[in-house]
């Protein structure tokens, strides 16, 4: 086994090093051709630049990692082949949704930087801040996630040490990632997810030509009537639906596709690979359960390393799986790395922008300043989404169109461009910096702070499947209110509103809390069943109490603030994202009774 474990550790350096060098020497090449580095906007959405296959091969890769070695070939012991199936084909699905939803939003907001931007613009700064906190945490645990699992390989599988060969993964994504911004992580992309598929059809054609038959009866643990698999269609979509929507690698996908068609193609591609290997894997543990070529060591063993019982008799199968290990978490650590930065960027945008809106408020009239009034003048058919340049926010009150308004120095005034002819060729509008302000060495330097938490938190040797219910059960309280912020319509503006989004964030938090007071067992702590819920209870009833009452919320929110809003006669703001505001406010509050 030293033997073994010396050569797979070699190997599995030697990969990570080879995919870091070649991006590093793929990004200065791109840096030297283009006679210097990218614009802050373009390191971080790489906007309009990426076809349909790279689109899929880079879903793909972002969406796996070393979890699928460990989480689908696990979750068969506790929810069967119902489970297991599930797990797959919802690890895929979500990617198509985003992809609707992505393509929607950018035709809303062309030079949209992240969802934090557009949730910022939907719903003001307040509410962009805790849907970015929350994508932050949820990025920060799938990073931590795969770091843990990487290392939980090479230490109970391999039985070597898990701290080099995580710190190399981490500190190569981290350099290359640095260099070449979000374009060139897409690139590695294709290199990555192909050596993955390659790896896994290797492993899949070993165990169809191996494997011993014929086999036992399926025992009713693993069989298709197992409750909790059954449960699974339940809370299983919402949970990887929620999960994946807090995902800012996969709407960077999105911001980055040449065209629509490029986005959902790539999508349907990258959807199918994810759902094919996820399931491969998934049913690989679930052979080694039915086989009995698994055996747990007791009472407390999660199943984690249940895929690797398979090859334990090939050795060199096990290199194979180490290899697949490094390159799939390689992927996925430099996706998340990116994202969360694009992120946290969007979120200083915004307090950017609302320290100058309230430094141009304080110039006013009436306001301790000295110039004149100054609105930005719209012309009819005019959209501020077709603007060449990022647009400030103003308040409410700076945005009535007036025609006789007079510019005043003392405030910027964003010009407004027209809608530009489909039939002459036009060029690309792609704003040249970023709103937040920062440059590249700004953004650098983010790439290399926010990687090390989620470093330090993984050599604490987390359940990778505990960590995946803490983050899913946490975005199960928000999905609703996020979701149908990103729908349009005429009802959305007055029932999904950032106080009744709030309301439904806080609604189904709460349930959670008080759903694990229900849940304690005598002698048993309140923190003891908190715990549980949130960190071992893998059931339906937590996930659906979540949603169902963020839904409650929402509606009990919406409802409240339109009879305060009705009674005192107060106006719903309006949002950056459309024209004919007046008369969908109007048409919202018709269908409401107003």
């Amino acid at each position: 086994m030293e033997a073994l474990s010396y050569i797979a550790y070699t190997l599995a350096v030697a990969v990570v090093l080879a995919f870091g060098l070649s991006a590093c020497a793929y990004a200065a090449y791109r840096e030297m051709l283009q006679g210097g580095p990218d614009s802050p906007d373009f390191f971080l959405t790489a906007r309009r630049s990426v076809k349909t296959f790279m689109v899929a091969w880079s879903f793909f890769a972002s969406a796996m990692g070393s979890w699928a070695l460990f989480g689908p070939p696990s979750y068969c012991l506790t929810a069967g082949a119902t489970g297991t199936l599930v797990y797959s084909i919802f690890s895929g699905l979500p990617v198509l949704l985003v992809a609707w939803l992505g393509s929607a939003v950018h035709r809303l907001v062309p030079d949209v930087v992240s969802m934090a931007d557009y949730v910022r613009r939907r719903f003001g700064l307040a509410f962009s801040l805790y849907i970015s906190l929350l994508m932050v945490l949820n990025m920060a645990i799938a990073m931590t996630a795969e770091y843990t699992a990487v290392g939980d390989l090479f230490q109970h599988v391999l039985g070597a040490p898990r701290v080099p060969i995580v710190l190399l993964i981490g500190a190569t994504a981290m350099l290359y990632t640095a260099a070449g911004g979000l374009y060139v992580s897409i690139v590695t992309d294709q290199w990555q997810a192909l050596a993955s598929i390659i790896f896994t059809a290797f492993l899949t054609a070993l165990v169809l030509a191996t494997f011993p038959s014929p086999l036992p009866p399926l025992p009713p643990n693993l069989g298709w009537s197992n409750p909790l698999g059954l449960a699974s269609f339940v809370f299983m979509p919402v949970s990887l639906l929620a999960t994946t929507l807090f995902n800012e690698a996969m709407w960077q996908r999105c911001w980055a596709s040449a065209s629509p068609s490029s986005l959902l193609w790539g999508a349907a591609l990258g959807s199918a690979a994810i759902t094919t290997v996820v399931s491969l894997l998934g049913f690989a543990g679930l052979l080694a359960a039915w086989s009995g070529v698994y055996q747990p060591s007791g009472p407390d063993d999660s199943g984690n390393t249940i895929l690797f019982s398979l090859f334990r008799h090939h050795n060199w199968a096990l290199v194979t799986v180490t290899l697949l290990s490094v390159t799939m978490s390689e992927s996925a650590v430099d996706s998340l790395q990116n994202a969360m930065v694009d992120t946290i960027s969007s979120d200083i945008a915004g307090v950017v922008a609302a320290l100058r809106c309230r430094e141009g408020r304080s110039r006013l009239p009436g306001k301790g300043g000295t110039g004149g009034a100054a609105p930005p003048v719209q012309s009819k058919g005019m959209r501020p989404a077709d603007s060449a340049h990022s647009q400030l926010e103003v308040p409410g009150s700076l945005k009535a169109g007036s025609e006789s308004a007079e510019p005043s120095p003392a405030v910027a005034v964003t010009t407004i461009l027209p809608s530009p002819d489909p039939a002459v060729p036009q060029p690309d509008s792609t704003p040249p910096h970023h709103p937040s302000g920062l440059s590249i060495s700004s953004i650098r330097a983010l790439v290399l702070i926010l990687n090390i938490p989620p470093l330090l938190a993984s050599l604490q040797g987390f359940n990778v499947l505990q960590l995946f219910l803490l983050i899913n059960l946490i975005n199960t309280t928000s999905f609703l209110p996020l979701l149908l912020g990103i729908l349009q319509g005429p009802l959305s503006r007055v029932c999904v509103t950032p106080s009744s989004s709030v309301t439904g964030c806080c609604s189904g938090l709460l349930s959670l809390v008080v759903w694990a007071k229900t849940q304690q067992m005598p002698g048993e702590s309140y923190f003891d069943a908190l715990s549980r819920t949130f960190l071992d209870a893998y059931d339906y009833p937590p996930f659906l109490l979540a949603l169902g009452f963020s839904a409650v919320g929402m509606a009990v929110g919406a409802g409240v603030e339109a009879v305060v809003r009705n009674y005192w006669r107060i106006e719903y703001p309006p949002y950056d994202l459309d024209d004919g505001k007046e008369k969908d406010f109007e048409e919202s509050r018709n269908l409401l009774g107003y």
